[in-house]
């Protein structure tokens, strides 16, 4: 297939989406398909990766259809008179996925899919703008569950729910796992943004003082948080910024529980990641966890986002040695398919099936 892949950013730019473009992309090529890349910040990996409007950083346009329609303007001039593709794929919200569906007409594409990698707003006009904004799109593949089932309810049908993969070096961290040594009791790994709830990470930190809690990340609100970690006066919380993914398998390894406590999210690669790794999960309820997290089983989704349960649940793993083993197994068996040549396999085959039927 003839790729034409559309969002903003790349790494190293930071957050999940960014990862997922770069990896997906990688591993497609690696299938034989061509795939073009256009964004506006980041590194360029391939001969077919194109910046746009490299000069100008559409990060620092804070609203987010204005931000879109400018990277719509600058893409089309070099789309039109690129090669034709069979696939265009949009990476984004609502706002990119309505712009760049005319881009598939100005390219002849067969076929144009969509991407979705964070929650969505479900109240008021919203409904109405997502119908308008991705009735064109053959497939949308949405991260979160919840997404699934909120765009099933408005009407479209053609919606799938597929992850992110996990990177091959938290796989080879699975051999030796019982060996570790534990150097932490709780871990949480992400990009420090006001949606991932650090706050909450905190708080529970102050109430198990006797154990050492993890935050593993870069992001705009890093020094924020290191600066309420030093008012809370909490000596047993580390940062430690940005890591590689080895250095991030190492630490989740010798970590006992995985903490999330994010308000938002799509499915977090965090997360998988830590299941790869054999932790036990701890999660709020950022989106539909059913297909991921069974109570009791291997790991908890707490009651809301409120401290008392999220304490009643650490409590309960960092009490068990015996139940974190036996959760640390189920997850390492229930994260096989994890792994980005299963997903983008099946991406990439549903892709394709949609291109031939044409």
């Amino acid at each position: 297939m003839k790729i034409l892949r559309l969002y903003l950013y790349v790494p190293p730019s930071p957050g999940g989406m960014e990862k997922h473009i770069r990896r997906l992309t990688d591993e497609q090529r690696k299938m034989g398909h061509h795939v073009d890349l256009f964004y506006n910040q980041g590194d360029s990996c391939h001969s077919n990766d194109y910046i746009i409007g490299k000069y100008v950083n559409l990060k620092k346009i804070k609203f987010q259809p204005l931000r879109d329609i400018a990277f719509f303007v600058l893409v089309l001039p070099h789309v039109v008179f690129k090669k034709k593709y069979d696939l265009v794929h949009v990476h984004g919200d609502w706002s990119l996925f309505f712009l760049f569906q005319f881009v598939q007409k100005f390219v002849s594409a067969k076929k144009i899919v969509g991407s979705i990698h964070s929650g969505l707003k479900k109240k008021h006009y919203w409904p109405l703008i997502h119908k308008f904004s991705l009735k064109r799109y053959m497939h949308i593949f949405c991260s979160g569950l919840a997404e699934v089932k909120y765009l099933k309810s408005i009407g479209i049908e053609q919606v799938l729910w597929q992850p992110s993969g996990v990177d091959d070096v938290h796989f080879n961290g699975q051999f030796g796992q019982e060996s570790i040594e534990k150097e932490y009791d709780v871990v949480n790994v992400g990009v420090f943004r006001a949606e991932k709830n650090i706050d909450l990470f905190l708080e529970c930190a102050s109430e198990f003082k006797d154990k050492s809690f993890l935050l593993v990340g870069d992001g705009p609100l890093k020094k924020y948080y290191e600066n309420i970690n030093k008012d809370m006066k909490l000596e047993n919380v580390r940062f430690l910024g940005r890591k590689r993914p080895s250095e991030v398998s190492v630490l989740l390894r010798k970590s006992k529980v995985f903490l999330l406590t994010s308000f938002n999210e799509g499915t977090p690669t965090a997360l998988m990641e830590a299941m790869v790794n054999g932790l036990p999960i701890i999660t709020t309820p950022s989106n539909n966890y059913n297909e991921l997290i069974l109570d009791g089983v291997n790991g908890y989704v707490t009651d809301g986002f409120n401290k008392s349960s999220a304490i009643n649940k650490l409590g309960l793993l960092l009490s068990c040695d015996n139940l974190c083993s036996i959760m640390s197994s189920n997850n390492i068996i229930k994260s096989k398919k994890f792994g980005w040549k299963d997903v983008s396999r099946k991406i990439t085959y549903i892709c394709e099936t949609e291109v031939n039927s044409h």
